[in-house]
């Protein structure tokens, strides 16, 4: 049997520490020497070696190889494999927790989500998944990076190449695509409240210098006009029967005729009940 093994890796995550250890057993039950291995594979006996260290998490292909050269199941080896690899990724990614796409509300969920159905389906490299969605340009590695770095926000193409290249079934790929529509609805909606924000801001500062200082002074005095001119935005964003998208569109046009409008009286005039 050659000489007697180091102990496994005292420092390394758990689930390495039981897949190395499951491979001693398998090796001692077989009754093998690392160069009798090596013997019968393509992997040099120091590389058999490193893979029961468990100082390291070896390749899917070399755990699979060491199983099968030992006469053990290599099915167990895979799951134990996958089990060693998402622990590992995932103290890499700071130990977060996932989420199930049904749960999905925002993009930062989404994002969540992603990775959590990454690591469940190993972890595999980038271009590994790029390769498995086919296409080309339809999950480029380099923009599923910034996605799951949270640096970018997936597009629905790309959530539904990456989802069926991570093993996730044609029946559950609907989820996927539902809490990518929440996420989206929820994206807009957050960047519509932005925007109105900063028009209603705007709107006041350029009305309270297009109109005569008497409006302010004499007739209302310039807070209760601010007051009423807010008013007058919020009444365009709640109005039912405008989109989200064209109560904004009201807005932005409002903005530009106070910046382009040199006499203001065009302003004014659309202005006077709030003035």
């Amino acid at each position: 049997m050659g000489r007697r093994e180091k102990p496994v890796g005292a420092g390394s995550e758990k689930a390495v520490k039981a897949l190395a250890l499951w491979l001693r057993e398998q090796r001692q039950r077989a009754g093998l020497t690392y160069q009798q291995m090596a013997d019968r594979t393509e992997y040099t006996r120091q590389t058999l070696s490193r893979a029961a260290s468990g100082h390291s998490l070896p390749s899917q292909k070399v755990t699979e190889a060491y199983a099968r050269i030992c006469g053990a199941d290599p099915l167990h080896a895979r799951r134990l494999w996958l089990r060693a690899r998402q622990a590992t990724v995932r103290t890499k990614l700071g130990g977060t927790t996932g989420i199930r796409p049904e749960y999905v509300q925002n993009f930062a969920d989404l994002h969540t989500a992603m990775r959590e159905l990454w690591l469940k389906a190993g972890a595999p490299p980038l271009r590994e998944l790029e390769r498995r969605a086919g296409d080309h340009g339809q999950l480029p590695h380099s923009s599923l990076s910034l996605i799951l770095r949270q640096r970018a926000l997936p597009q629905r193409h790309h959530l539904k190449a990456f989802v069926t290249a991570c093993g996730v079934p044609d029946r559950a790929v609907g989820a996927w695509e539902a809490a990518w529509e929440r996420a989206n609805r929820s994206s807009r909606h957050s960047r519509d409240e932005s925007y109105s924000r900063y028009a209603i801001s705007s709107l006041e500062f350029h009305t309270s210098l297009a109109a005569p200082r008497s409006e302010f002074s004499i007739t209302r005095g310039k807070e209760n006009a601010n007051r009423n001119l807010r008013e007058l935005c919020r009444e365009i964003l709640r109005d039912t029967s405008k989109s989200r998208e064209s109560a904004n569109r009201e807005l932005r046009e409002l903005y530009r005729e106070i910046l382009r409008d040199t006499d203001k009286r065009s302003v004014r005039q659309r202005l006077g009940r709030y003035l």
